[in-house]
């Protein structure tokens, strides 16, 4: 990254989703440590900030993904 460089945080981890990288944006203490579960999470964030609020899921809808999301499962 180029010192002054504006990065859009969304733009930036869908990036990182695409390239097979997104446990580089984890903490590296969790690293290897539930990482499917954390990619998961991060799309789910990603649905959330959807430009088109209409792309967007209600509360009701990120609960009942949470609620689905377990350890081991992959994304």
């Amino acid at each position: 990254m180029v010192t002054g460089e504006v990065v859009v945080l969304c733009d930036h981890l869908r990036a990182l989703l695409e390239q097979g990288v997104a446990s580089d944006c984890f903490d590296g203490t969790l690293r290897g440590v539930a990482e499917g579960e954390l990619v998961q999470v991060l799309k789910l964030g990603l649905i959330c900030t959807s430009d088109a609020p209409s792309r967007r899921p209600s509360m009701a809808e990120v609960v009942q993904v949470l609620e689905l999301i377990q350890p081991g499962t992959q994304p």
